[in-house]
């Protein structure tokens, strides 16, 4: 047993070794230390394949932790084998600095390269993760507390390996391996929040062609899309009951709904309506990534108004001050918004040219990581025209699609739309807690859930604020009317729910998906608005349940509007 503890202790030492390597680029000393864990795995497994330890195993009680470290010791060996040496030996001839060249464009192939090793290895990497996931809870202490980090270690490399595992057969095209790729970049407002993210204000274009990227400027919604919604998109009466004509006739105000891949072949429809020319693929981003990727990178630039913006400030500057300095009451800027939307457009602009300028394998490390962490709660999304490759990013959870058929795991959806013109998403606060599953006797998992939306503004701020920043349209001026919808999870439902402001409540269809949303309260026929106010400095709490049926598997998940309540509650 000493003997067996040491070779852990020597194992487990040169995973962190590794890590360490990889981190400080020395991928020979990477290597080396992942041949020094193969050995001690290796030894280890052996010691505790004997007859001796076998027989332990069939012990009462102890029997099951000698079990459990066998497995362990499995584990190891074949993730040192299959997975962590092939990956550090590839790593020696093929650094993440090969992965962009001299002159910055992206070398596509030793990208391929690194992201194929990974690939083959993912197999074993979702085996060993799999199986540490399913051991019991030792009932030595000692032996608890050493697995559980292990567990959780081993659980976010092996995320990185099937992230890599699933974009690995697309990468080349999506750079343009194949030939030429156009994207649009579609910047989504929060401060207009919208289901899908925001109202996009500032639309732009990259093209890839063999790694080289090359970045259009952003700029005004209304000059980039048709200002209707293509016919051939044929919006259905799902979509109208929820979201209204008059938001679905406009194809920008389509971002009404959270159903991302939907929204994006609408843009990508109208973009093409507009300028002639098609693109393969939308991605959506919120202005908190400006903030990001200038934090990652260490840029800060001055916008030709004079204002400073870098990765401590860009949010609030671009989602607050810039409105209050050109549309706040007494600013007498008639051409106010159409300066803060050109603004808005040259900091986006300049937090991509800074992102994509001069690249290296640094800078894309960095931008990769900013990315990613969008990519997990919604404030990038990626769509793709081309259906297989689609069906990929759909694969990793990263398409923002709300449908029955998208669904890997039980998913609750909680969106907001704003019915009026305004930019009080700045001043909107919105939280969701989901309580632990109550396990009925027919198997059925019920969650109890409160959704909470408070109004930051107060009331001086309103007065001051201006009619386009803090909405007069029928309401008292800061107050909002938010449309809020509740989307079941695929095959689950949602019931009792009850508002502390009265609003009324009904329920719909979308895709497969039982969705209960806030009424409109006017006629349909002209600008609706839901009855469910929120009026400045007050709170409103709805409660609900969600009853996932047995046989529907997985833990219940959040998908949620990204919002700035992070950003005003530090400012």
């Amino acid at each position: 047993a000493k003997d067996v503890k040491s070779q852990a202790t020597t194992a487990l030492s040169q995973v962190n070794n590794i890590q360490s390597a990889i981190s400080s680029q020395d991928f020979d000393a990477a290597a080396k230390d992942a041949s020094t864990l193969q050995q001690a795995a290796a030894s280890m497994n052996e010691s505790l394949s004997s007859p001796i330890w076998d027989i332990a195993s069939k012990f009462p009680v102890i029997g099951e932790d000698v079990t459990g470290v066998q497995t362990i010791a499995s584990v190891l060996a074949d993730a040192s084998d299959n997975a962590i040496v092939p990956l550090t030996q590839s790593l020696s001839p093929t650094p993440p600095s090969a992965c962009v060249n001299s002159d910055g464009s992206l070398n596509i192939t030793a990208i391929s390269t690194l992201l194929g090793t990974i690939q083959s290895s993912a197999p074993a990497m979702q085996r060993c993760a799999d199986q540490l996931n399913a051991l019991p809870t030792f009932h030595i202490e000692q032996l608890q507390k050493m697995i559980s980090p292990a567990q959780e270690k081993v659980a976010g490399i092996n995320a990185t390996f099937q992230q890599a595992n699933t974009f690995a057969p697309i990468i080349g095209s999506i750079l343009g391996a194949n030939g030429n790729r156009t994207y649009l970049l579609a910047a989504q407002n929060t401060a207009e929040i919208r289901a899908s993210g925001g109202f996009p204000g500032s639309v732009g274009t990259v093209s890839i062609d063999g790694g080289v990227l090359e970045l259009g400027d952003f700029t005004k919604v209304y000059d980039m899309m048709a200002e209707d919604t293509p016919a051939q998109c044929n919006i259905t009466s799902e979509e109208n009951a929820l979201f209204y004509p008059w938001y679905t006739q406009y194809s920008w105000d389509n971002s009404f709904n959270p159903d991302y891949p939907r929204v994006a072949s609408i843009w990508a429809a109208a973009y093409e309506e507009k300028s002639g020319n098609p693109v393969d693929g939308v991605i959506s981003i919120t202005p908190s990534m400006v903030q990001d990727l200038l934090a990652a990178t260490g840029n800060s630039f001055t916008l030709s108004d004079g204002t400073y913006i870098d990765g401590t400030n860009a949010t609030e500057v671009l989602q607050h001050d810039l409105y209050w300095k050109y549309l706040s009451s007494g600013t007498d800027m008639a051409d106010g918004n159409d300066i803060a939307d050109s603004l808005f457009s040259e900091a986006a602009s300049y937090a991509f040219d800074a992102a994509l300028e001069n690249m290296n394998a640094t800078s894309l490390t960095k931008l990769t990581s900013v990315l990613m962490d969008g990519l997990n709660d919604r404030r990038v999304m990626i769509w793709l025209s081309n259906a297989s490759e689609q069906q990929c990013i759909e694969d990793m959870g990263y398409s923002g699609a709300m449908t029955a058929a998208s669904q890997k795991q039980p998913t609750l959806g909680v969106f907001i739309n704003f019915w009026a013109g305004s930019k009080l998403g700045w001043w909107l606060g919105m939280d969701t807690q989901i309580s632990a599953p109550v396990t009925g006797n027919d198997g059925s998992r019920t969650y109890h859930v409160t959704t909470t939306l408070k109004n930051f503004m107060t009331s001086q701020e309103a007065a001051q604020g201006g009619g386009y920043i803090v909405s007069d349209n029928d309401s008292a001026l800061g107050d909002a009317d938010p449309f809020l919808y509740f989307y079941a999870p695929a095959g689950g439902s949602i019931s009792d729910v009850t508002a502390s402001n009265g609003a009324t409540l009904g329920t719909a269809t979308y895709q497969g998906l039982d969705v209960t949303f806030t009424n409109q309260v006017s006629d349909t026929t002209v600008l609706p608005k839901p009855n469910n106010p929120l009026p400045v400095e007050t709170t409103v709490t709805y409660t609900y349940t969600v009853t996932l049926p047995q046989g529907v598997e997985g833990d219940l998940q959040l998908a949620t509007t990204p919002t700035l309540t992070k950003y005003h509650t530090e400012s």
